[in-house]
This record gives structure tokens, C-alpha cells and sequence, in this order.
């Protein structure tokens, strides 16, 4: 069989859907229209950058499990890529990391490739300590680029953090790692996807989806564009009281009750402490919890005398 491992799509490069994109699609179509057009509008915090880190790290060390010497390596033009992996499968080679596949405008990365007589395995390596339902979107993306290229899966796995992992010495990484076989729930997502692709690919050729905010502003990842889609959001409104929960302050939001002036007129009910952010925001007064701050100092004399601080 002749595999394809680039084909050109039509359209430019931001109709181009790799796995990063079709999970974020999952999460919220607007989301992904705007990291293909307006990424500038992005806000990223420092956790995120050290999460990147984190996960490049345990990557590597993920590679010990499938000893091999043979990693694609990376580029912006991911033809070279997919050349180049298409070389070393023709050669033979076994185990391969970062390999790359496109057909169309679907492109794949899959973190380590292991080729066999059955067909390829594909692993997928991430830093969490447990499956999250988000990653079978992720594995199942990845399959389903290489089905399409004309590549039989045989096994597909998802590897992860052993929590119980105890370190005596050299790092042992068949126990430092869980390797979980989800082959079958892949197989299960391979018509979810063929479904899923044209909508997305519909969404990208028009102009921005028109999604309010919501629980998907967070869930299951903190979304980058989240405080673009809530500029229109007063500066002290319902999502500012105090342990509010974000569910149920969206569902007020829905309602229709946004600044703390609506919540004050729609007579919602507070907690205590709630109520007196509503009453000073609404008379435009401080207000000092004198008790509390008496309180306080209290319980700090005692422990500066026990201390004999």
C-alpha cells in the first residue's frame, strides 16, 4: 500500500487541524478560531510555560521505556517531517520519536511510534498521574490521521505518572511510568472524528463563532483567550463575590444578573459576607470588620506570649 504521509490541502495554513487543535476545537470552537487568527489576543500565565517544561521533560525520560536513538526532528514546515519519518519507516526502523504524519490538512505528532509486523502502536505520553477523558480525544486524533494515511493501528496507549512511585536510586522507568491501552475507546471515537472534522473545518472558513462564556472558559483546561470574551464584564461584578463557585456565578451570569448593581436589585441571595461586598459596593462606603481585626490581634498576643516571641 502506498501510504501518504504529506499531502497538501486546500485553503491556507489556518485551516491546517493537528491535535492540539482538534482538542481545543472540543473544548470551544471560538477558542480555536481565535488561536488561528487572533493569537495576539492571548494571555498565558507563568504555569502555563512551566507545564510545557514540565512536560517536555517527562517526555523524554518516557523515551527509556522504548529504547531507541531515532527522533524527527522538529520543524516548522512539517512536510520535512513527515519526509523524514517516512524515510525511516521505509528503512525499517522500529521505534520513533516525534513522528509525523499528514494527509490533507490533518496533521499528527505522536510521541513515541513503535512499528511492528501487526502494524504501528502509537504512545502517548503525558505528565498527569491519571487518564483524563480529554486525552482520548487527543490518542484518538492522532489514529485516526494515520488510518487516514493508510496505516493499520494496532495498539494505542496512553502513559502516564505512576503516583505511587517511590525513587530508590536510578530511576526505574517501567515503574516510574503507567502504560494504559485504550485501543479499543480509540477505535470507539473513529466516527465521532470523521464527523467532527468538516464541522470544524466549516467553522474555520467563516468568521468567529459567536460562543458566550462558560464552564468551557476553564474546563478541562483554563482557555488563553478567556479574559478577550469577558472584557464586556464590569470591573466588580457577580463573579467577584466572595466563594461565589464559577458555576454557580455563570448561572446568574445567564440569568442575566452581572454587576453587583444587579444582584443587589434582583435581591439574590447572599451569605453574610457576600452581602456586605453588596452593600459596599452599592453605598460606595468601606466597610472595617472591627470585631474581626480585634479578634485577630487577640490570637496573636497569645501566640507571641507562648512563643515568647
Amino acid at each position: 500500500m502506498n501510504h501518504i504521509f504529506y499531502k497538501h490541502g486546500k485553503g491556507s495554513r489556518y485551516m491546517n487541524i493537528s491535535k492540539t487543535n482538534y482538542t481545543c476545537a472540543r473544548q470551544c470552537y471560538k477558542r480555536l478560531w481565535l488561536s488561528k487568527y487572533k493569537k495576539e489576543l492571548a494571555v498565558y500565565d507563568e504555569s502555563t510555560e512551566s507545564k510545557f517544561r514540565t512536560g517536555h521533560l517527562v517526555g523524554k525520560h518516557a523515551w527509556s521505556l522504548f529504547p531507541g536513538d531515532t527522533c524527527v526532528d522538529c520543524n516548522e514546515d512539517i512536510s520535512i517531517m513527515a519526509a523524514a519519518t517516512k524515510k525511516l519507516l521505509d528503512n525499517g526502523t522500529r521505534v520513533i520519536y516525534e513522528a509525523a504524519f499528514v494527509c490533507g490538512n490533518l496533521i499528527a505528532v505522536c510521541d513515541i511510534l513503535v512499528s511492528t509486523e501487526e502494524g504501528l502502536e502509537v504512545y502517548e505520553i503525558k505528565s498527569s498521574t491519571g487518564l483524563r477523558e480529554t486525552y482520548f480525544d487527543d490518542i484518538s486524533f492522532q489514529c485516526y490521521v494515520l488510518r487516514k494515511c493508510g496505516f493499520t493501528v494496532s495498539k494505542a496507549s496512553i502513559v502516564h505518572i505512576n503516583s505511587q512511585y517511590v525513587r530508590h536510586g536510578a530511576l526505574e522507568y517501567d515503574k516510574l511510568f503507567t502504560i494504559n491501552d485504550v485501543t479499543d475507546i480509540v477505535n470507539e471515537y473513529y466516527d465521532e472524528i470523521e464527523k467532527t472534522i468538516p464541522e470544524i473545518e466549516k467553522m474555520l472558513a467563516g468568521e468567529m463563532p459567536k460562543v458566550d462564556i462558560g464552564l468551557q472558559c476553564s474546563n478541562p483546561y483554563p482557555c488563553e483567550f478567556k479574559a478577550y470574551c469577558m472584557q464586556h464584564i464590569p470591573e466588580y461584578s457577580v463573579f467577584d463575590l466572595y466563594r461565589i463557585g464559577e458555576a454557580k456565578a455563570l448561572s446568574l451570569y445567564h440569568e442575566g444578573v452581572v454587576s453587583i448593581k444587579d444582584v443587589y436589585d434582583k435581591g439574590i441571595r447572599l451569605n453574610g459576607i457576600q452581602k456586605l461586598q453588596v452593600e459596599a459596593e452599592i453605598s460606595r462606603q468601606s466597610y472595617i470588620d472591627k470585631a474581626g481585626i480585634r479578634e485577630f490581634l487577640h490570637k496573636k498576643c497569645i501566640a507571641c506570649i507562648v512563643s515568647g516571641g
